[in-house]
């Protein structure tokens, strides 16, 4: 009997060493943009026809990717405001004023995803985790198109990134939690005995 407490207990206390903690959930949120790289902060982001928004969420201060955190899950919310109504004015049949933006994102660089015509509106993106659990940074790139005689501008004045982490216990925590375990099958041990 003694043996088959001892195999639990020692079970138990390796079964630990691959134990992660429950689960936590961040948002990592921008709400301030540098104008075109200047400094100069506007409270939004500015994306021009030829000139895109590029900025990136930095999600390290949350996880420890060499201790062996992961991200589970992530999505991004980019809130666009002070949309300028999106007619089509013309004067005469010649447009005067097109108001459209045809806008598209990237996370990576490479990987697009066509938004189509964006109005004042919040666009909720679920992302690809792997790109989060290579080095903890995602990159943004926004860009814009008139599709249309007159150039476009598109106002980002938020970007908020919501994940998951599943973190990994630090060793003294499982250390401290394997004795734990050691004194109850002592305890019980003796119990057993007496």
């Amino acid at each position: 009997m003694k043996k088959l407490h001892l195999a639990a207990g020692l079970a138990a206390l390796l079964s630990v060493n691959a134990a992660q903690a429950a689960p936590i959930s961040y948002t990592d949120l921008i709400e301030d943009f540098s104008l075109f790289g200047t400094g100069f902060e506007l409270g939004v982001g500015v994306a021009l026809e030829g000139v895109p928004l590029q900025y990136h969420h930095d999600i390290n201060p949350y996880l420890n990717l060499a201790a062996g955190d992961r991200v589970l899950d992530a999505s991004l919310t980019l809130d666009f405001t002070n949309d300028l109504t999106d007619s089509v004015t013309k004067f005469w049949g010649v447009i005067l004023w097109d108001n459209r933006e045809f806008t598209q994102v990237a996370f990576d660089g490479t990987n697009w995803r066509d938004l189509g015509e964006v109005d004042n509106e919040d666009v909720v993106l679920a992302l690809n985790i792997d790109w989060l659990n290579d080095d903890g940074i995602l990159d943004v790139t926004i860009e814009v198109d008139n599709k249309g005689p007159n150039p476009a501008t598109l106002y980002l004045s938020s970007s908020e990134l919501n994940f998951t982490v599943a973190h990994v216990p630090e060793p003294a925590s499982l250390a401290l939690l394997g004795l734990g375990l050691m004194g109850l099958g002592a305890f019980r041990l003796g119990r057993n005995n007496a």
